[in-house]
């Protein structure tokens, strides 16, 4: 398998200009520096909130990702230049982006909670975030310290993946579980918020193919990785990063997206956004979970709800503004009467890394790390995690 290069932007807080660096691994104490900062930033609060304008703009990047300006102008009422420059202010101060994936980068999902030593609380965590294979770290409260999501080459790398989390320096449990199904994983989330929603004729899509699939090349691979980073590159841009021609990137784009191979996702910062906290239940249902899943996908608050292994069947995470969201969320979705039972719930109290995005103290993002499922055969494997030499 190709080794994905990883990708920093270091944060630009204090007036220095952003840096990229490419590297075969983000070492722990760069990642380290870029999600926990200094004490000065220690400012959950300090990210401004978005504004109307702003928020119709993200919305009209959602509905179509790679419109061009002039199209997302257009819906918005402005022109052209003035939709860029606000989009590219927007990704700067890492409020807004776009990026793509792939389904069939992995083959298979793991969900699981990691508890560690108190004194390694921060190293733990940047180890997670620095790993490419990890596309969500998130430091939780109750038993378990940090929540990740896993990405590996295939379900017999689980116990491999296990025992080298276990192996890592201050980690005293994990508990991992398998993903079966997923019902809704945040790519269609829209803020809700918006006082007049912006219709979506007008943007051009992607009609869908039914072409029998071949393997993702490593040409396609490549490709993917640069619209992660960039979801909004120009051609030339994605042709120079995955070594092929502009005609063969438009090809592609277009294929991969109309086989439904190819994701385009527009994110915002949740703080920014107004829904600075995350809500993690794993649920057991008495009676079919995938009609409760059905259920609860289209609120505004719902922005993950999978099929997993364990002592639940669904796993689900919701955005809210205040813990007292929380608790009226619980009465309304899985109160008494409805066959529905809360095995566990936590907050989530940082978000450290989503999609591959590394996020600062005050919730804005300052990095990407290129991503590669996990394999027991990497090379870089214990380094990358900072695993013990004892276990």
């Amino acid at each position: 398998m190709v080794f994905v290069v990883g990708f920093i932007r270091l944060s630009s807080r204090q007036g220095v200009q952003p840096v990229e660096v490419n590297v075969s691994f983000p070492t722990i104490d760069d990642v380290k520096s870029l999600i926990f900062g200094t004490e000065q930033d220690l400012e959950p609060d300090s990210v401004r909130q978005l504004t109307e304008p702003e928020l119709e703009l993200i919305h009209a990047v959602q509905i179509s990702p790679r419109a061009s300006w002039s199209e997302v102008g257009h819906a918005l009422g402005i022109d052209a230049s003035t939709a860029a420059r606000r989009w590219k202010r927007l990704e700067h101060r890492g409020l807004a982006w776009v990026m793509g994936y792939s389904d069939e980068q992995s083959g298979a999902v793991m969900y699981g909670r990691i508890k560690c030593d108190s004194s390694a609380i921060r190293e733990v965590g940047a180890a997670l975030a620095a790993a490419p294979w990890t596309f969500m770290v998130q430091r939780t409260d109750g038993r378990y310290d940090y929540f990740v999501a896993v990405a590996l080459t295939s379900a017999t790398h689980a116990d491999a993946f296990i025992l080298t989390v276990a192996a890592m320096r201050g980690v005293t449990d994990v508990a991992m579980v398998t993903l079966l199904h997923t019902f809704h994983d945040g790519t269609t989330w829209e803020p809700g918020v918006l006082t007049n929603p912006i219709p979506r004729d007008g943007f051009v899509e992607f009609s869908s193919s039914r072409r029998r699939r071949t393997p993702l090349s490593d040409r396609d691979r490549s490709l993917i990785d640069a619209l992660g980073r960039d979801g909004r590159a120009s051609f030339t841009e994605l042709a120079a990063a995955a070594g092929i021609s502009e005609a063969t990137v438009r090809r592609r784009i277009g294929a991969l997206q109309s086989e439904h191979r190819l994701h385009m996702r527009c994110d915002i910062s949740q703080t920014a956004a107004g829904w600075p906290l995350t809500m993690l239940a794993m649920l057991a249902v008495d009676e079919d979970p995938a009609e409760f899943a059905r259920s609860i996908v289209r609120r505004s608050e719902t922005r993950l709800v999978v099929a997993t292994t364990g002592d639940h069947q669904l796993l689900t995470q919701f955005w809210l503004r205040t813990p007292a969201e929380g608790y009226a969320l619980q009465r309304r979705l899985w109160g008494t009467g409805r066959g529905v039972r809360a095995v566990d719930t936590v907050m989530i109290t940082r978000q450290i890394k989503r999609m591959s995005r590394l996020f600062g103290p005050d919730g804005s993002a300052v990095g990407f790390v290129g991503f590669e499922p996990f394999t027991a055969a990497h090379p870089s494997l214990r380094r990358a995690m900072a695993v013990t030499d004892s276990h």
